[in-house]
C-alpha cells in the first residue's frame, strides 16, 4: 500500500505542514527531495520521518514551487522498486 500527497503547506498551523509518503511493505527505504536545480533539500531511510519543508533539516524554509522526490526500496520479497514525482510546496 502507498500513499504519496501531491502538495503540502509547511506554514505551522498544524494542518497539512508536512509531506509524508505512506508507504508499506518495506524492509529498506530511502525518500530524497530535490529542488529544480537537482539539488538535494532533504533525505531520510526512516519510513516516519517527513519532510517539513526546511532545506538540509536546517532552520531556513525551502522557497515555494514544485520539487521532485524519490523513493527507493527494497521490498519484503527482496526487490527494489524506485517512485519518483513532483509536490508542490505552497506558502
Amino acid at each position: 500500500r502507498m500513499y504519496i500527497p501531491t502538495a503540502f503547506t509547511p506554514n505551522n498551523d498544524l494542518y497539512n505542514d508536512y509531506f509524508l509518503p505512506i508507504i508499506d511493505g518495506a524492509n529498506e527505504y530511502e525518500f530524497s527531495i530535490y529542488d529544480r536545480c537537482g539539488g538535494r533539500v532533504f533525505i531520510t531511510e526512516e519510513t516516519d520521518e517527513a519532510w517539513d519543508g526546511k532545506q538540509n533539516n536546517g532552520a531556513e524554509y525551502a522557497p515555494a514551487g514544485q520539487y521532485v522526490y524519490s523513493i527507493i526500496i527494497i521490498d519484503f520479497n527482496g526487490k527494489e522498486r524506485t517512485y519518483e514525482g513532483t509536490v508542490v510546496l505552497i506558502r
